[in-house]
């Protein structure tokens, strides 16, 4: 699909960034400033250099190739659908309902508050929702280490009818599931949205041996991580659309999270909604925004032969906008249609973390695959947005209205 069959589209921010906003987005450098001050020296990303970084290039060019040749169809059809695992703790046997699977369908078909699931307590047995948990082989795990190759997810579901779901990418640093479940997971619950949550490659109980912290030890990991991020997310809306074809769909996510819904949202090609949050086009903002001074720069400037964190720099962001949102836009196969049923994106004004353009360039990227598209522009920066998810809950509701 090249770009002239598309007008670029630019929606600005409806005021210009005010004295409030600047003062609000403030907060992105004092909260950089005070986590440098508290973290130690040691704990930085990339602090083994870049890895098997040609490894992970070699990926990255298979599955470009991929995604140019059928939209990375064949490659779908020789791995298939994921097969879920879950936990039998949290899914105790019932009368009439003695497998895992039809007791999962049940929750979802669920209509009354009354209904024998809920009298028995299904999944967690909290008042107003049904917690399960499950586990798959990630469709990458030829290429992540053992430990990593697993991957956990939360389904969070109302008792009453589901009217929509929607998968949470993680963001920076956000290795379980008890923030995204109680600031978005269980608000949506109201509106009659599940949602289904991901514990991200190298996070968590995912995280790689040798890790000590959510912070990854190479460029390779993070590279990894983020295609891994992309293709288990794709796997699990594949396999509600085969299980559940009749409920809506959609993806979001928060900064890194928000980058990585859009790939999700683009590489799908289905249709669902799609809501980013203060979410950029590459990792590049790693090195652009104020996230940067987290990263080991004598550890890569060592590495390259740079004499200085510029050189260094420039090298970095080089390789993370090797595949970006734009690329798999512009580069997709020609039978490639327009199938993102619904974009509502969330961008700061005064971001830090991600600058204005970033949420500029996302918009215009991703909007002309849209069918309905919109771009909501919130005042302060990464760290405001994060204390007020409200507007998030907002975006993701509106999202599945306008599908």
């Amino acid at each position: 699909m090249s770009r002239r069959f598309f007008p670029r589209i630019r929606q600005f921010p409806p005021v210009s960034m005010g004295t409030w906003s600047a003062l609000l987005g403030s907060a992105d450098s004092a909260y950089a400033w005070a986590s440098w001050m508290l973290t130690d020296s040691e704990d930085r990303f990339f602090r083994e250099g870049y890895g098997d970084i040609d490894r992970v290039r070699t990926l990255r060019k298979q599955v470009l190739e991929e995604w140019k040749k059928d939209g990375l169809e064949s490659w779908w059809e020789r791995r298939g659908i994921p097969d879920l695992v879950f936990d039998a703790q949290n899914l105790q046997k019932e009368v009439g309902r003695p497998t895992v699977e039809s007791r999962f369908e049940a929750d979802l078909k669920e209509e009354s508050p009354n209904s024998a699931a809920a009298e028995n307590g299904l999944g967690n047995a909290e008042h107003d929702m049904r917690v399960h948990d499950a586990t798959f082989s990630s469709p990458l795990s030829e290429y992540l280490p053992d430990e990593c190759s697993t991957a956990h997810v939360r389904f969070v579901l109302p008792r009453g009818q589901v009217r929509g779901i929607v998968l949470h990418t993680a963001a920076t640093n956000t290795e379980d599931y008890s923030s995204r479940q109680h600031e978005l997971a269980e608000p949506l619950l109201a509106h009659g949205i599940a949602s289904l949550m991901m514990i991200v490659p190298y996070y968590g109980v995912r995280r790689r041996k040798g890790q000590t912290s959510s912070k990854l030890l190479t460029v390779a990991d993070y590279q990894l991580q983020s295609l891994a991020v992309i293709f288990e997310g794709i796997s699990l809306l594949r396999w509600l659309e085969e299980s559940y074809p009749s409920v809506p769909l959609g993806v979001t996510g928060i900064s890194w999270g928000g980058a990585m819904a859009s790939c999700i949202g683009v590489a799908c090609r289905m249709p669902i909604a799609c809501v980013p949050c203060l979410g950029s086009t590459s990792p590049s903002v790693m090195v652009t925004g104020v996230i940067n001074w987290q990263l080991d720069w004598p550890k890569l400037m060592d590495e390259l032969g740079h004499l200085t964190k510029t050189e260094a720099a420039a090298a970095l962001e080089a390789e993370f906008r090797e595949i970006t949102l734009e690329t798999l836009v512009e580069t997709a196969p020609e039978l490639y249609a327009p199938t993102v049923a619904s974009l509502v994106q969330v961008s700061a004004l005064s971001d830090h973390f991600v600058p204005e353009w970033e949420g500029h360039a996302l918009y215009n990227a991703i909007a002309p695959i849209c069918v309905a598209h919109n771009l909501r522009w919130i005042e302060g920066g990464h760290v405001v947005a994060f204390l007020s998810q409200h507007q998030f809950i907002s975006a993701i509701t509106a999202a599945f209205n306008d599908m």
